[in-house]
């Protein structure tokens, strides 16, 4: 059984003050639009979802949109807002373009304008990190928190670690460079690699641009077809960020439970992000909490905060 050294292991926090200002911090930084905009936003992919927006509605849309890519220059020229939480509002926007595009009643007129706005305002570019090549990171306001807790891997040989939803290797790279850092290790990485063009690429530059002892596994397809060829019961650790759909949570999980030894580390994301519209899928907490409720008793709570990490106990 692997489990932490006493005195390194953080008392589980399962809410309090420390988890709300966890939360109220990666939330600002997550969904970074004005609040009348976001307020606008949600009520925008709502009726999205039901293909209900006219051309007129369209047009106000646009507007609000230049007025809002223009606030968020400003922040940024300001020193406001930094270049991760401008890249998390251009990916909300570009969501919403790309389904207001998809509307029965938009005109082509408008439509065309939509592809000008992308192309122009919302092109994915590259963040200034580096020797990485990353577009977005969800990732970097975890790293204290991972280290307080999950520090104990450190120097740990012969780990196998596997996550569900590598991206562009972001937390990879971290997970490489302060855990895995004993001969023997290796860390699994799933994903499609189909999120935008360069996405593969530069998942492959950042894992080699990462010193480490530790070998990498990248499994190419959607975990469903994927999982079934990791031994059961062989994995150390597992972050589970992958599909944001319900089901595909909760078949994530089921999948990562059977995958965990005893004595594991299980990580949920996203488990407090209730500022996307639920057509991003993201009903990540009624997942957690739902295959939580099936495990009832066969785990220990690390901490519950804007992720959910546990350890297994049977």
């Amino acid at each position: 059984m692997l489990s932490p050294d006493t005195e390194n292991h953080a008392t589980p926090n399962s809410g309090g003050t420390d988890a709300r200002a966890r939360i109220t911090a990666i939330r600002a930084e997550v969904m970074p639009l004005s609040p009348t905009f976001h307020a606008a936003f949600m009520e925008w992919f709502s009726r999205i979802a039901q293909d209900s927006l006219t051309e007129q509605d369209s047009q106000r849309i646009l507007n609000a949109v230049a007025d809002e890519l223009q606030r968020l220059e400003d922040e940024r020229a300001e020193g406001r807002m930094n270049d991760f939480a401008v890249a998390n509002g251009h990916i909300s926007i570009r969501a919403l373009l790309t389904g207001m595009a998809q509307q029965s009643d938009v005109t082509r007129q408008t439509k065309v304008e939509i592809q000008r706005i992308l192309a122009d305002r919302l092109s994915i570019n590259l963040l200034d990190v580096p020797g990485y090549r990353i577009t977005h990171d969800w990732f970097h306001f975890h790293e204290d928190h991972w280290r307080k807790h999950f520090g104990y891997f450190s120097g740990r040989p012969n780990l196998r670690f596997l996550e569900i939803g590598s991206f562009e290797g972001r937390s990879a790279c971290w997970m490489l460079s302060e855990l895995l850092t004993a001969p023997g290790c290796q860390l699994i990485c799933v994903d499609t690699f189909d999120l935008h063009p360069g996405q593969e690429s530069n998942f492959d530059h950042n894992i080699h641009a990462v010193s480490s002892n530790a070998t990498v596994l990248k499994l190419r397809g959607r975990s469903q077809q994927v999982l079934h060829h990791i031994e059961e019961q062989s994995i150390d650790f597992i972050y589970v960020d992958g599909s944001h759909s319900a089901l595909d949570i909760i078949a994530d999980a089921a999948a990562a439970w059977r995958l965990a030894r005893t004595g594991a580390v299980l990580v949920f994301d996203d488990y407090a992000n209730d500022v996307l519209p639920d057509s991003f899928a993201m009903p990540c907490k009624v997942a957690t909490d739902a295959f939580l409720a099936m495990i009832e008793g066969r785990y220990e709570l690390i901490f519950k905060d804007w992720q959910v990490a546990i350890s297994k106990r049977i």
